[in-house]
């Protein structure tokens, strides 16, 4: 904002600086008596005052609007990013409590499993010990 202000300040400037100097050389080349130069260039001076507040102050609306606009669009901004971060954490809680679902899940059928094929090794470890004892008396 500080380069927009200098932008301003240099036309303001040039453009006082321009307008005297052409009213100075306008009435000093005209065939008028000194107190009426005098006067229109009081009178002159006047109107470029004049003029230099009206667009000096038309510049501070205008840069005072624009603020204003940035500040709400920032305010907008952050408004939408809590949101998203809100959203995006609440996505986050729920892969996580998936996540547990289904490693709980996954570890009960483990376990599940685990029990069956104990339970299956102790048969075949009991039929093998019958088999033996059968196979031991017959010799």
């Amino acid at each position: 904002m500080e380069e927009g202000n200098g932008k301003i300040g240099s036309f303001a400037s040039g453009f006082l600086i321009g307008g005297l100097a052409g009213a100075v050389v306008a009435l000093l080349m005209a065939p008028r008596s000194g107190e009426e130069t005098r006067e229109q260039i009081r009178v002159r001076g006047i109107e470029l005052r004049d003029s230099a507040e009206q667009r000096t102050k038309e510049a501070m609306e205008s840069l005072k609007a624009t603020t204003n606009e940035m500040k709400s669009r920032m305010e907008e901004l952050r408004v939408q990013s809590q949101a998203a971060i809100g959203e995006a954490q609440k996505q986050w809680t729920k892969a996580s409590d998936e996540i547990k679902q289904v490693a709980t899940e996954a570890i009960e059928k483990m376990k599940t499993a685990a029990v069956e094929a104990g339970k299956e090794a102790s048969k075949v470890a009991s039929e093998a010990v019958k088999e033996t004892k059968k196979s031991t008396t017959r010799s």
